[in-house]
């Protein structure tokens, strides 16, 4: 596909386009936006004609990647969609009645991060299919070492992550720039999180040259580009038994349809977002005000295992099965501080603003021994903020799609983070890191959840402005960035089949 023509767009524009995204998501697309279901890409990148390497389930690779993207589940959708209700016709039905489902959350399950593996000793690289639980090998691939600053040392294995565009886009329009960030925050935490486990040492990189590792992998930066790169494990460590050998295959990727619209201010956004090698240096944000309403000591939490595949088999977005049921406070101390040990991972591995300045508000609504109301977490306890309310009734009125029934909720936390991200002093890129920071807070939350028994749903479509208000965070440096409900959830009508990975 020919790359378009990126209008000269100052930064003050693109600045109010990503603001709205969060204050206004509603405004995003023109009027007239309609989702291009028959041009709609397949939610996987395919490959043709390329060699293909099973994956060893007892290596660390395997288990990063399968724990991080890979299909874990079927879901079959008996109804073919939602129901009609009255006052309500039954929506139109564009998707199969057999949904793959992975253990990430992803907005329409559109799943638009794909991720690379390169060998940086054999310059070596391959694709993850996370539909066969397989690389595709894609060949030689030299540069990395210039790409990312030309560093002493390269790490025995590397992993790309790229946002692939249209996945997202052609159903969410210009909402795709924040949507497609915290999508792709919520595979880097996991990712962080779970290779942290096999390799011992992760390394996070924001600055690094998007256009020689684009290059590197054959992409067209107007349909797709890296984003993060991560290193595992420590220089000179032996490297993964992965490593594949020089092969004379010349890959060519498939697509459902090549027609895919454009958005002059969408592609403006993403050309200023482009990592380059120095990105600026990282400026500490504003610092929250302290707080002096009632303190709540929460409990100490449970020990959960966030990489249990039965635990992420158990993670799904089911918001509207919530039954209204009481969870314990243990619950509630166990999913707070899971988020909060995430971001801080994160914060530790990373360069750029992945991870900074993102703090934990929650608006309780049946906590056993909590009183309902609006707090905000801090080490361990709640501080009571803002004006009290019906919390659960509020939300419920902020949505602006009824996805999920939030009335009937136990809790719900909203990562919060400065409302303008230039103060960082990394530009555009400023603004998708921070993103990739509240996705992962966002995967924690929902893992978490599933650890203790509950169920959760992420959404970032909501009043945002009403939802400052009630925390009392109206008129300051800060706002709510995305909202994770989580509470007890009833029996789902629809049938979900396991998927074993071998």
């Amino acid at each position: 596909m020919r790359s378009p023509s990126i209008p000269v767009t100052g930064q003050d524009e693109l600045f109010d386009y990503v603001s709205r995204l969060r204050t206004d998501p509603q405004s995003a697309n023109p009027a007239d936006w309609q989702v291009d279901w028959a041009d709609g890409p397949w939610p996987v990148k395919v490959y043709s004609g390329a060699r293909r390497i099973r994956l060893d389930p007892a290596s660390g690779l395997a288990r990063v990647l399968a724990g991080s993207l890979a299909v874990n589940r079927i879901r079959v959708d008996a109804t073919g969609g939602l129901p009609s209700a009255p006052g309500r016709a039954a929506l139109e039905y564009h998707g199969s009645r057999y949904l793959m489902r992975r253990s990430i959350p992803s907005g329409g399950a559109m799943y638009p991060t794909e991720l690379y593996v390169l060998w940086p000793g054999a310059s070596q690289v391959s694709h993850y299919d996370a539909y066969r639980n397989e690389l595709v090998h894609l060949g030689r691939a030299d540069g990395i070492r210039k790409a990312i600053g030309e560093p002493t040392d390269l790490p025995p294995l590397m992993l790309l992550l790229c946002n692939r565009f249209w996945k997202n886009f052609y159903k969410y329009g210009n909402f795709a720039a924040r949507l497609g960030s915290v999508d792709t925050g919520i595979v880097l935490g996991r990712l962080v999180r779970s290779a942290s486990a096999v390799f011992g040492r992760v390394e996070v990189r924001a600055d690094f040259s998007a256009d020689l590792v684009g290059a590197m992998l054959g992409l067209d930066p107007a349909e797709e580009l890296c984003v993060a790169v991560l290193g595992l494990g420590r220089p000179g460590s032996v490297g993964d038994s992965h490593a594949p050998s020089e092969s004379a295959c010349v890959p060519t990727v498939i697509e459902r349809s090549r027609v895919m619209k454009r958005s002059a201010l969408f592609d403006a956004w993403n050309a200023a977002a482009k990592p380059t090698v120095s990105g600026g240096r990282y400026i500490p944000g504003p610092m929250m005000s302290a707080i002096s309403g009632r303190e709540i000591a929460l409990p100490e939490p449970m020990p959960v295992d966030l990489l249990d595949p039965d635990v992420l088999r158990h993670r799904r977005s089911n918001g509207r099965l919530f039954t209204g049921a009481t969870v314990t406070a243990v619950d509630l101390a166990t999913v707070l501080a899971s988020a909060a040990g995430a971001v801080g991972q994160l914060r530790a591995c990373a360069d750029g603003v992945l991870g900074t300045d993102i703090h934990l508000f929650c608006a309780v609504h049946r906590v056993a021994e909590v009183p309902a109301g609006w707090y905000r977490y801090e080490d361990g306890r709640l501080v009571a903020v803002g004006d009290g309310g019906a919390t659960a009734a509020d939300l419920q009125r902020a949505l602006f799609a009824d996805t999920v029934n939030i009335e009937l909720a136990a809790f719900t936390v909203h990562p919060v983070a400065p409302t303008d991200f230039r103060a960082a002093g990394r530009g555009m890129c400023g603004y998708r890191e921070q993103q990739f920071g509240i996705g992962a807070a966002v995967e924690a939350l929902t893992v978490a959840a599933a650890a203790v028994g509950n169920g959760s749903h992420p959404v970032l479509g909501f009043d945002a402005d009403l939802v400052d208000r009630t925390y009392g965070l109206s008129g300051t440096a800060f706002g709510t960035h995305a909202q994770v409900s989580v509470g007890a959830v009833g029996v789902d009508p629809n049938w979900e089949i396991a998927v074993m990975l071998e």
